[in-house]
């Protein structure tokens, strides 16, 4: 492979040359914008091109890639331009992207750029042996490159498409070689079209290699060493700079250099580039970029914290664990050694690292116990600190038995006086005591005694039991505690179990109704109980428990509702007396029960439209009482609301047709258990009776002729008395005269028949009192036509039966 030379002019005028080496591997340069790189090569020699993000890639016919990083990077007027050149000639190559991130170059001569064109120090004159020409696309021969022009400046590039190429390079070594010719950065002007092609130097370019890319050094098995060598012009003098530290040699007879970095010179810990700087015999300065080192040869940093705040764990922190934890370099693996535990942690970006102890690894006792912590960085350095953890979880603390006067009972007497309680703790330990919402404090003795005085009269008069606590607390921090009671006793006591009188606190009608009603209560063991109600005094029956109860006689509770005081005085032993109070309720009665029929209307029948909705009955009653009706053998549930009122409906289904008057109950319970019933009747009616119909006017023969039209037509019948009797004849209605037997009569007046020859049907409806309706329905015969002259000579009148004789 043969080394390919670049020139990268800066839009500043000024221009430097360098070589992409002869390696299989990518090479690279960086374009900083606003530049014009020319790469001394012909078309056909790059395979093709790719974007890789800003990176613009040369994939070149003999396997090699140029990769010039952050080519597309700049836009506008800093935007960068590449060119191929060779041989005097060159041309642009600008570039289009396809929607599938495909890169298209455009090769752009100088017969195309008009007065714009290249500056000359961007053309190469050297022609460079072609690079896998038998793999191009097409033949050196035939590609077209256009001659540069005399006094030609390029001007802004051609246009360029969006796009990139979905492939990241990752980052590669700088390996090409910058030479900066001429002072102020520009090299001598060639003249454009006379200048011969330069003679290529025989003396091998300057280079600069080196342990690697990227190295991390340190650790104990790493030499604090660094080798950087490279090539160049022999007797070039060479100056490497890393972070700080220089070394200097001169290139050798056989173009190669080597410096190394060691002992008091060696760089400092960081990350460093190697920089090199080569000066030929003849005074040309190079400036080359070398591999990178992160150095590291210093032992991370390691501190530990102190555990629970004094690195003493007490018992409370025993019980939950305790952590360790504290800082070192970030990244770096942290070891513990603790009590037969082999702990790891690793140091995070702040450095901290911590690590549990669990609760079941942490000894019982006074024990002292060693935690070793090593740290190792990255590179391998170590650290190691010893941390002193003490482990204290042992504590006591006592209450005696046997106080105030060896009964544990402070009676009036001892009240009166200093009450004294003692106890044990650790020797030393400090002692608090609480009695009564009161602490009291001291110190136990060297033999883990100690006693605190409770002053006169500072115990609450009355029969209690009074919780001590005695709390003891070490130097570690430790704290038990011990609890105790002290029976306070100066007075008699005794209570009335009011609550639970015959069973739910109320006496109600039924538990009278047996001829007495107990009471119980309490009371100290071996005292004595009288019981005064409604002026009636008994003594109660003591058990051991101090239980008492009486029985009182019924007689002595009122009937109704009333609340009965009760009193209770008990004597115990000591001669202290105490009088309870309570109120008992009576209540013996169902207060407010009511019932009404609400089916039957205003005239207090139930009629056959109103026994279709069945019968409704409502009432009042007390609050929380139950409610149920009784009709016909059968009950029914009232709903009760919350302020008394109650309803219960008996079905349509219950109440038969007929003339009846029907019985019901209604029976409450209250809410104590007292029951109250109600006895009520209701009138059922849902027939008319007796209910005839007759038409009357058209004789025996049931016609009504022209003659007997003259009167009207009559219609009569019975009816039940008290009812309303409607005809309805040829759609018009007429009302019937009822007398007080029920009998009916109604008239429908002759204007209202029509003559002819034909029948008419009519309607009765009647309408009893209770408002059941009836109808019966017939028909008239209606004939009032006259006959032709020779059936009035031939027919006769039979007076006797009223019929026509032949």
């Amino acid at each position: 492979m043969q080394a390919i030379s670049f020139v990268a002019r800066r839009g500043a005028g000024m221009a430097e040359h360098g070589l992409f080496l002869e390696s299989s591997e990518a090479s690279s340069f960086l374009v900083l914008g606003n530049q014009d790189i020319s790469i001394n090569m012909a078309r056909h020699s790059v395979a093709g091109y790719v974007r890789s993000g800003n990176d613009l890639i040369l994939n070149l016919s003999d396997g090699r890639e140029i990769v010039l990083e952050n080519y597309f990077g700049a836009t506008g007027s800093d935007a960068n331009r590449l060119f191929l050149s060779s041989n005097g000639l060159i041309e642009q190559v600008a570039f289009e992207f396809g929607p599938d991130g495909s890169v298209y170059p455009m090769y752009q001569g100088a017969e195309s750029w008009g007065k714009w064109g290249p500056s000359q120090d961007l053309v190469f004159y050297e022609e460079p042996s072609p690079i896998g020409i038998a793999d191009a696309a097409t033949g050196y021969e035939d590609e077209t490159v256009s001659m540069l022009g005399t006094a030609m400046a390029l001007g802004p590039g051609l246009a360029l498409g969006g796009g990139s190429v979905a492939a990241v390079l990752g980052t590669t070594a700088l390996a090409s070689t910058i030479l900066q010719g001429g002072e102020g950065g520009g090299e001598t002007p060639i003249e454009t079209g006379t200048q011969p092609p330069a003679t290529p130097s025989t003396q091998p370019p300057a280079t600069v290699q080196g342990t690697g890319t990227t190295i991390e050094m340190g650790g104990p098995n790493t030499p604090e060493s660094i080798v950087v060598n490279g090539t160049g012009e022999t007797g070039a003098n060479v100056s490497v700079e890393i972070g700080g530290a220089t070394e200097t040699t001169t290139v050798d007879g056989n173009g190669n250099w080597s410096v190394t970095f060691t002992g008091g010179n060696f760089p400092v810990d960081r990350k460093h580039t190697a920089k090199v700087t080569v000066v030929d015999p003849d005074g040309e300065k190079t400036n080359l970029t070398g591999p990178s080192y992160i150095i590291d040869t210093t032992a991370p940093s390691l501190q530990t914290k102190t555990v629970e705040l004094d690195d003493v764990v007490n018992i409370a922190e025993a019980e939950d664990g305790f952590v360790l934890k504290g800082t070192t370099e970030p990244g770096s693996f942290v070891t513990v050694e603790w009590n037969g535990l082999k702990l790891t942690a690793t140091g995070a970006e702040d450095g901290t690292w911590s690590v549990s102890i669990p609760a079941e690894n942490i000894p019982d006792g006074e024990v002292q116990t060693i935690a070793k912590v090593t740290a190792v960085d990255q590179a391998g350095n170590s650290a190691s600190v010893n941390h002193v953890i003490h482990i204290d979880t042992e504590i006591s603390a006592g209450l005696d038995t046997g106080l105030s006067g060896g009964d544990d009972v402070v009676n009036a007497v001892e009240a009166q006086a200093v009450v004294v309680l003692t106890g044990t703790a650790d020797e030393n330990a400090n002692v608090v005591v609480s009695v009564n919402n009161q602490n009291y404090e001291t110190q136990a003795d060297d033999a883990g005694n100690w006693s605190v005085n409770i002053p006169a009269n500072a115990l609450p008069g009355g029969t209690y039991e009074l919780p001590v606590k005695v709390t003891a607390s070490d130097s570690a921090g430790n704290t038990a505690t011990s609890s105790g009671k002290l029976k306070v006793d100066t007075e008699a006591n005794v209570t009335i179990s009011a609550e639970t009188v015959e069973t739910d606190g109320v006496i109600n009608a039924q538990e009278l109704s047996d001829g007495s009603v107990s009471i119980t209560g309490s009371t100290d063991p071996g005292s004595s109980v009288s019981v005064t109600v409604n002026g009636l005094t008994q003594a109660a029956t003591v058990d051991e428990t101090g239980e008492w109860s009486v029985n009182v006689p019924a007689s002595v509770f009122p009937a109704g509702e009333n609340n009965v005081s009760v009193s209770a005085t008990a004597t115990d032993t000591f001669g202290n007396s105490s009088t309870a109070v309570e109120a008992v309720s009576v209540d013996t009665i169902v207060n407010k029960l009511t019932a009404e029929e609400q089916s039957s209307g205003s005239d207090n029948f139930v009629n056959a439209s109103e026994a279709q909705n069945g019968l409704l009955i409502t009432g009042d009653v007390e609050p929380g009482s139950s409610v149920f009706v009784t009709y016909n053998g059968k009950n029914y549930t009232a709903s009760v609301h919350d302020d008394g009122t109650w309803s219960a409906l008996v079905p349509a289904s219950e109440l038969a047709d007929g003339e009846y008057v029907a019985s019901y109950s209604v029976t409450a319970t209250d809410g104590v258990g007292n029951t109250s019933t109600i006895n009520d009747v209701v009138s059922v009616d849902t027939l008319v009776n007796k209910f005839t119909a007759k038409e009357n006017s058209s004789g025996d023969d049931a016609i009504l002729n022209a003659e007997e039209m003259q009167n009207g037509m009559v219609l009569t019948g019975k009816v039940e008395p008290g009812s309303k009797v409607t005809v309805t004849f040829d759609g018009q209605n007429y009302d019937a005269t009822v007398d007080e037997n029920g009998n009916w009569t109604a008239t429908v007046p002759a204007s209202a028949i029509k003559t002819g020859d034909y029948v008419e049907s009519y309607s009765v409806t009647a309408t009893d009192p209770a408002g059941n309706i009836a109808s019966i329905s017939g028909q008239v015969t209606i004939d009032t036509e006259k006959p032709d002259a020779i059936n009035i000579i031939s027919q006769e009148l039979d007076v006797e039966t009223g019929a026509t004789k032949n």
